[in-house]
């Protein structure tokens, strides 16, 4: 009964998040104040609270509605199969935390000057997942596709097709995932890459090496040029 429970509150957890974002969102889509409100000024001095608030409530704010979307179905999909494998308030800590250390990264950086960022706590818990459990499956109604695949697919759409800064916030969101998984499951990734098979550790690899060479390559300073 128990586990029924947990299971619901996780399932509870997840839609009460896409809820929040898709709130949010519609309101600073159809509200410019609200957007602008909300969204961070990277030359614009603010204290602690401002900062702070700001960080959080811009990271659950998406552009458009094709953002939304695809961000949310990539949420919905990766934080179920992650939230088998680590608690709720884990699950919390590490999408919260990740959004807002991002943008303060990015705030410090002066990368853009107006942003929102919804994809760096997507990012997060995208990379989270991929490394813990690769080959479960995610569904794109009525079809299943392994989590692997659609990672690689994901990054490959963000790495082509997304504006230089939003390539950047994926970038410090999936190294955010990689050292939230080493601190809080480094024997689990450890054990997993050392006994994968050659194929498995070859996209362990690819997946962890990507960022790096997304950072090597904008060297971080072509993303200024958007």
């Amino acid at each position: 009964m128990k586990k029924y429970i947990v299971l619901i509150l996780k399932y509870i957890v997840v839609f009460f998040i896409i809820y929040i974002n898709f709130f949010l969102t519609k309101k600073s889509i159809f509200n410019k104040n609200f957007k602008k409100k909300y969204e961070i000024n990277t030359y614009e001095n603010y204290n602690y609270i401002n900062l702070v608030k700001k960080c959080i409530i811009s990271g659950l704010l998406h552009s458009n509605w094709v953002d939304f979307f695809i961000n949310m179905f990539l949420f919905y999909n990766y934080s179920n199969i992650l939230l088998k494998n680590i608690n709720i308030l884990t699950f919390l800590i590490i999408y919260f935390s990740s959004i807002f250390f991002v943008n303060i990264i990015m705030y410090f950086l002066k990368i853009r000057t107006n942003y929102v960022n919804s994809h760096g706590g997507i990012s997060c818990i995208m990379y989270i997942t991929s490394l813990i459990n690769p080959i479960a499956e995610a569904y794109i109604f009525p079809i299943s596709i392994k989590i692997w695949l659609l990672t690689i697919f994901s990054t490959f759409y963000f790495g082509f097709f997304l504006k230089n800064y939003l390539k950047f916030l994926h970038i410090l969101g999936s190294i955010f995932g990689i050292i939230f998984l080493l601190f809080l499951k480094y024997k689990f990734f450890i054990y997993n890459f050392y006994y994968s098979t050659f194929y498995l550790g070859v996209y362990y690899s690819i997946l962890i090496l990507t960022p790096i060479i997304y950072i090597f390559y904008y060297k971080l300073i072509k993303v200024f040029f958007i």
